[in-house]
């Protein structure tokens, strides 16, 4: 029975086991699992070149001037929203795979799923707006 505990510790509440890791959880799955949570920062990406909320947004709205105004000049819409470093999708696309990355890495996979599941319950309309931008900071 223990070792059920410790295979539905490791794939319904983590992420799958990783090398070594039922040998750790064997021991107290439960415990295993309510030790992930100790540390409620454990899940913020320290990675570097991530930018704040904030920059995120101020660079969205500033996107989205750039766009704005060259539909009223008749410039090429793309062209003048690429100018600069940011775009809505790119920004999402680095969130998601520094997301990805802290994930595989993680010595807190239960605590990781968490943060996958309330993402994905709180992110809504991700799909537009300034949501978009943000749906991963």
């Amino acid at each position: 029975m223990h070792e059920m505990e410790t295979m539905i510790a490791l794939n319904r509440f983590g992420l799958g086991a990783r090398p070594g890791e039922a040998v750790v959880a064997g021991s107290d799955p439960r415990g295993w699992l309510v030790q992930q949570l100790a540390d409620p920062g454990a899940g913020t990406l320290h990675s570097g070149g991530l930018r704040t909320t904030e920059q995120i947004l101020r660079d969205f709205y500033e996107f989205r001037d750039k766009r704005r105004d060259a539909k009223k000049t008749g410039e090429e819409v793309e062209k003048a929203a690429s100018r600069g470093d940011f775009t809505p999708r790119g920004e999402w696309y680095r969130e998601a795979e520094a997301r990805t990355r802290f994930a595989l890495t993680t010595e807190r996979s239960f605590h990781e799923r968490l943060v996958r599941f309330w993402s994905n319950h709180f992110t809504v309309s991700a799909s537009k707006g300034p949501v978009a931008a943000i749906a991963g900071a």
